[in-house]
């Protein structure tokens, strides 16, 4: 589930946030105070307003941008005229007119809630084409080294697919095995 950080010191806006926050079912914390890197794990996305008052606003932003940390939302009075104007074309930052906030506030929360979807399920993709990779790549080498002994490629592979289901093991871990008793 999408958790929000609001850093904000403007009451007024902060109620609008809530407003806006709370329609759309969304968890959040508002904070005045000043926050760290380590206290932005437990979220998926940071709004900051211009008002929040912290040494380095914009430093702080910039970090966070270049590092891909998290995505933030800028909210300001006026968002043409702002320091990190730079970054419009950052996937990981959205600049808000605080007069249009209303309108664009639910969007830009929406588009961030379906990047981080896509975003997880890419982290995911990977991770399974990284083990199928691994996998593969231990399968030729302990083919080969069985092969080079006198088994067949078929011969070599029924002994990984046997191995592994002797020791309840991945395949992965049934050529490693192999690969090892060799050495």
């Amino acid at each position: 589930m999408t958790k929000v950080l609001v850093c904000i010191e403007d009451g007024m806006l902060r109620i609008r946030i809530n407003r806006i926050l709370t329609d759309k079912r969304i968890p959040f914390d508002i904070v005045k105070t000043p926050i760290r890197k380590d206290d932005l794990t437990r979220y998926q996305f940071l709004i900051i307003h211009s008002s929040y008052k912290i040494s380095g606003l914009y430093q702080f932003i910039e970090s966070l941008l270049v590092n891909q940390t998290i995505p933030i939302i800028f909210i300001s009075m006026n968002s043409m005229s702002s320091i990190l104007h730079r970054f419009q074309n950052n996937p990981f930052f959205v600049q808000i007119d605080e007069v249009k906030m209303d309108g664009e506030l639910p969007l830009a929360i929406t588009l961030f809630q379906k990047q981080t979807l896509k975003l997880e399920s890419l982290i995911e993709e990977n991770k399974a084409l990284k083990t199928k990779l691994n996998t593969e790549q231990a399968m030729s080498k302990c083919k080969k080294l069985l092969m080079s002994e006198g088994l067949s490629e078929e011969e070599a592979h029924q002994l990984i697919l046997k191995t592994a289901m002797d020791f309840k093991i991945s395949k992965f871990d049934a050529c490693i095995k192999i690969i090892n008793e060799f050495k």
